[in-house]
């Protein structure tokens, strides 16, 4: 069996895990409008009634190891990252907000 490229990898492993959430959508009465992309309804209430939206989920296949080009995919690494980022808006949001409130009361 001949070696696979990188590309021809994350093909596989795109089209194997989008086999599978394909079948989830379908269930939520997906729509498939890309090779690799999925729009989902979900009702909303809106205030002023049930509006139907979409919510959409595009794959993409990261590289697992180091190339030239970047490093390799770390997805513990990318969840700290995220984490770290969502507390520190989080922080952020609340000290405006506590300013918000004590310039309200002037």
């Amino acid at each position: 069996m001949a070696k696979l490229t990188m590309k021809a990898i994350q093909d596989k492993a795109k089209a194997q895990i989008f086999a599978n959430i394909l079948d989830l959508a379908n269930e939520q009465n997906g729509i498939q409008f890309g090779n690799y992309d999925i729009a989902l309804p979900v009702n909303v209430e809106t205030g002023e009634g049930v509006q139907e939206v979409f919510i959409t989920v595009s794959l993409t296949a990261k590289n697992w190891n180091d190339t030239k080009q970047a490093d390799a995919f770390n997805p513990t690494e990318k969840r700290k990252e995220w984490l770290a980022d969502f507390e520190f808006k989080t922080a952020q949001e609340k000290i405006k907000a506590e300013r918000k409130a004590k310039s309200r009361k002037k």
